[in-house]
């Protein structure tokens, strides 16, 4: 196991234990449960105090609760319960921007404590189970409500031979697209603007992909973060912003499924990659490029698993969606300032693939 700094790590089955002593606190469990990836994932909320904070952007996978759970998450912050892990009880008070960052992974657990998200993460992947644990509640970050568990998942999924990633996927039953590409490159605008046309929506920032003969994405969050521009290109998205009165250097993040809740898909198969790409033409094309192309694209994502742990080790999960990334064509999507081109543009592959 690595270890990033001198923290000790709690007992993954001690920090478990004390998630029920919260719960217990608190009047009991909320449960939640989501189809993610085609696995049952149960969210076990001591009290209620996180569940309106952390349950929105997964809202469209939601199904009954089961027992039957391929992975259980048990959360809960300290300010509502009283309950703080034992070892880490100085940090319940203490202001996260004081912590020290630990992260530890081996084949069969998971560590992250985090100063950002003011957040403990853990994960054992002998029993599926997993525990999330914040200071409060009422301090949650903007990422943590755009992207819950999320660290928890990407760890449990890639173990699976499933993977997240930085992208934006739009389509249908038939097939979708899946677009990468850094801020700024127009992945959001594009993927927002087939939404508005009637495309199924599978996710903006972040994406599951499954390799195969049939490769596969599926959705995780119904959340994008959106400048200010973008936002007064899309403003019937304005009445779902979740954070009105935020600093000036956040985005604006919105919950996709309370404007469009019969278009969040849960997934569908990949045809193709698309590479956004700003121009100064009124006119949207497609360029083909090369699977190396695509894969630098999606490298930054390969990237991060280093901080995520999980039995399979980077180089392979990289190898396995450079596979995938030479299976598909990938081209560059030249966007024009006619968002009606760019609509189209994507129609047509679609439909000729």
């Amino acid at each position: 196991m690595h270890v990033s700094s001198n923290q000790s790590i709690p007992c993954f089955e001690t920090v478990y234990a004390l998630a029920t002593q919260a719960a217990q606190a608190a009047e009991g469990f909320v449960e939640r449960a989501y189809c993610i990836g085609g696995f049952t994932i149960r969210l076990l909320f001591a009290g209620p105090a996180l569940v309106p904070l952390l349950s929105p952007a997964l809202a469209h996978l939601e199904i009954a609760p089961s027992l039957d759970a391929d992975l259980t998450v048990a959360l809960w912050d300290s300010a509502s319960t009283g309950i703080a892990p034992a070892s880490l009880s100085h940090l319940a008070n203490a202001s996260p921007a004081s912590w020290s960052r630990s992260a530890a992974s081996s084949p069969t657990n998971y560590f992250l404590l985090d100063p950002v998200t003011a957040t403990l993460s853990m994960l054992d992947y002998t029993s599926d189970r997993g525990v999330l644990w914040m200071p409060d509640a009422r301090a949650i970050t903007t990422h943590d409500k755009a992207m819950p568990v999320h660290r928890l998942l990407c760890g449990w999924m890639r173990a699976r031979q499933q993977y997240s990633v930085h992208a934006a996927a739009v389509g249908g039953a038939e097939g979708g697209v899946l677009l990468l590409g850094k801020s700024g490159a127009g992945k959001s605008t594009t993927a927002l603007a087939c939404l508005a046309a009637g495309y199924d929506f599978a996710g903006d920032d972040c994406v599951l992909v499954r390799p195969g003969s049939v490769p596969f994405v599926s959705s995780l969050y119904n959340s994008t973060n959106l400048t200010e521009d973008s936002l007064r290109c899309f403003p019937q998205l304005a009445g779902a912003v979740q954070n009105p009165t935020r600093p000036n250097d956040e985005k604006a993040l919105v919950l996709l499924y309370d404007c469009y809740p019969d278009r969040i898909a849960r997934g569908f198969p990949l045809r193709a990659i698309l590479l956004p790409q700003i121009t100064g033409r009124v006119e949207s094309r497609l360029c083909p490029v090369s699977p190396a192309t695509g894969l630098i694209h999606l490298a930054p994502s390969a990237m991060s698993w280093l901080l995520y742990g999980g039995p399979q080790d980077a180089p392979s999960a990289v190898n396995t969606l450079a596979g995938m990334v030479q299976s598909l064509p990938n081209y560059v999507l030249e966007l024009g300032s006619n968002m009606q081109s760019v609509i189209g543009t994507v129609r047509s592959l679609l439909s000729s693939i």
